[in-house]
């Protein structure tokens, strides 16, 4: 009878401890979306970045850069040097993410790693961006 009160004691702790890092872990990618959410007016070529590693982002073998990350990454932030550029980049997401926001979610998960739907509404203006440098609309 021991053994089975030691065994039941023990899986409830793992189970415990299994669902506090869940919650955790879950508490954490909340708190980053929200941040990214919160900061969307002010983004950087960095946030850029650190919300394409989030969610996956890669440039599509079939498009401007052919699949090479870094090549991307490289273009990408000497193109963010430009202020202007980088304005008209969140006015084009502020637009398109207002416009045609359910038709760029699915065009998003259409050429990339699927996502769901919250991580769409959260980085929009930037996976949008993200699509249009890579060449999906053109």
């Amino acid at each position: 009878m021991k053994k089975q009160s030691v065994i039941v004691v023990v899986a409830g702790a793992i189970f415990a401890l299994t669902t506090s890092v869940v919650h955790a872990q879950s508490n954490k990618d909340n708190t980053c979306l929200e941040q990214s959410k919160n900061k969307q007016e002010n983004l950087t070529s960095m946030d850029y970045i650190t919300i394409m590693k989030q969610v996956g982002w890669k440039p599509r073998k079939d498009g401007k850069f052919q699949g090479d990350y870094e090549g991307f990454e490289e273009v990408f932030i000497k193109m963010l040097h430009n202020p202007n550029y980088f304005k008209q980049l969140e006015i084009n997401g502020k637009y398109y993410c207002s416009k045609d926001h359910d038709l760029n979610f699915y065009t998003y998960n259409k050429y990339y790693t699927p996502i769901n739907r919250n991580t769409w509404d959260y980085y929009c203006r930037v996976l949008y961006n993200l699509m249009d440098i890579d060449g999906v609309f053109n």
